[in-house]
């Protein structure tokens, strides 16, 4: 076969394989976005030092984490959305990864025993409309880069 005959079909070929790469790679962009909301998360767990009602016992690789206890997810991408561990009596630090939650709309967290400082990653939130860190124990500014929160609407930080 002549160089000119195979050209036409290798562009279709080309082109057919280029339509469908979104495809192959979508699901695999979107577990690696899963993976870095569970380590995001078991990092908060990490830095968790007491959890005096067990309310993290269920945060286990073994169960997906959008059931874990305090934690809501879109429905659609599977990402984390809502972080609610309010009045729970946990105590520890607060993990920079927290700004690793992307897609991340509500953190409350109100009445524990959180020390320490704001993590300036928190700035990441872009999507963040509600943070509710207050009755807790931080100490130290807030953070200059809680203003990379764009969308944020109530900030509770007494």
């Amino acid at each position: 076969m002549e160089l000119p005959l195979l050209l036409p079909s290798f562009m279709l070929i080309l082109f057919s394989f280029s339509m469908t790469l979104p495809l192959i790679c979508e699901p695999h962009l979107s577990l690696l976005n899963n993976l870095a909301d569970r380590r995001a998360l078991l990092s908060f767990e990490d830095h968790v030092s007491i959890d005096p009602s067990n309310v993290l016992g269920d945060w286990s690789t073994n169960m997906n984490f959008c059931k874990w206890t305090g934690v809501s997810c879109s429905k659609h991408m599977q990402r984390v959305t809502y972080l609610n561990l309010t009045n729970t009596g946990l105590q520890g630090k607060l993990t920079p990864h927290l700004g690793n939650l992307s897609y991340l709309q509500v953190l409350a967290l109100r009445n524990n025993r959180f020390h320490g400082s704001i993590p300036h990653e928190i700035g990441s939130l872009y999507r963040l409309q509600v943070l509710v860190i207050s009755l807790n124990e931080l100490e130290g500014e807030i953070p200059a880069s809680i203003s990379g929160c764009k969308k944020l609407q109530r900030l509770i930080l007494s």
